[in-house]
């Protein structure tokens, strides 16, 4: 999500049956389930949130980037209501492998 004065990053965990979606928004390491739908363009995401459900809606582009608003229908976002955000679909990473103490990084 783009603030006037900072960027904030987040992930989607999402799972698609249909026209349905479900899955979570993690926010600063807060997972808050989510529902809606996608028609193969737009998209329109239910969030749950502990203050309140947010509303996601906007449109997917190139098969791996989604571009949308945020809004809590109230007007009280800090920073601005709507908010813009774009995502962009990255595979999944491995864990990083533990290090012990006097270990060294592979390679």
């Amino acid at each position: 999500m783009q603030r006037w004065d900072t960027t904030i990053y987040s992930t989607f965990t999402l799972k698609q049956q249909g026209n349905a979606v479900s899955g979570t928004w993690n926010v600063d390491g807060k997972p808050m389930p989510l529902s809606g739908s996608y028609d193969g363009r737009a998209f329109h995401f239910t969030v749950t949130s502990p203050k309140g459900d947010l509303d996601l809606s906007g449109y997917v582009e190139n098969s791996t980037d989604m571009v949308g608003i945020v809004d809590n229908g109230k007007g009280d976002i800090p920073n601005g209501n709507p908010l813009a955000f774009t995502a962009e679909h990255r595979g999944r990473k491995p864990p990083p492998l533990p290090l012990h103490p006097g270990a060294r990084p592979p390679g």
